[in-house]
């Protein structure tokens, strides 16, 4: 089952890596630049003082933003047949939900974590 499920989805990107790429490159482009200026922020020296936590939040959730449209777009490519939409940051209903769902996910596995890592000490 686990190599169906695989060789399954990669004849299924394979099918669909133009119109995926179309609606993915944008998005993708803005990941990139985002994490370098993450990178320039904390590997030159910068100190942000008490805002680096809120600095760390934004960052967080912009990422989050991003790879909700990317994760959206592809879906709707391979699963509804849609061709891909120009690239926009105007969320609708859907992507708020699963931005939401995501968050919720990463905090229900986070939390757990540092509680652990509480004890261990």
């Amino acid at each position: 089952m686990f190599a169906k499920f695989t060789l399954g989805s990669l004849y299924l990107m394979n099918q669909y890596r133009s119109a995926i790429l179309k609606g993915v490159i944008l998005p993708l482009i803005l990941y990139i630049l985002l994490q370098l200026v993450r990178y320039g922020s904390a590997y030159t020296g910068l100190s942000y003082g008490s805002a680096s936590s809120l600095l760390y939040i934004l960052f967080f959730i912009a990422d989050m933003a991003i790879l909700t449209i990317i994760s959206i777009n592809t879906m709707r490519i391979i699963l509804l047949d849609e061709q891909p939409e120009a690239f926009k940051l105007k969320f609708k209903k859907r992507e708020i939900k699963y931005l939401l769902y995501s968050i919720g996910f990463l905090a229900l596995w986070i939390i757990p974590s540092m509680f652990i890592g509480a004890s261990l000490t």
